[in-house]
């Protein structure tokens, strides 16, 4: 799985810390990807249409955003 991330993202971080605490942090592959209100990042719109971090793509599967709905899937 690969989840987009930022640095200054709370919520970011909050997915990826879930993610060392469940043991499965070594099965993402983090992609760190700058966002912000004034910068568009295409990648990141074309997986979340919000243009937001955290994203976890799953193989095979849609896309997951939001840190909760991605705890929550990790869980």
């Amino acid at each position: 799985m690969i989840l987009y991330y930022q640095t200054h993202s709370p919520f970011a971080r909050k997915a990826l810390v879930f993610a060392h605490e469940v043991g499965i942090a070594d099965r993402l592959e983090v992609i760190h990807h700058e966002t912000s209100p004034t910068l568009r990042n295409a990648r990141v719109y074309a997986e979340n249409p919000l243009g937001k971090v955290p994203v976890l793509l799953r193989p095979d599967a849609s896309p997951i955003f939001d840190s909760d709905v991605i705890c929550a899937y990790l869980d």
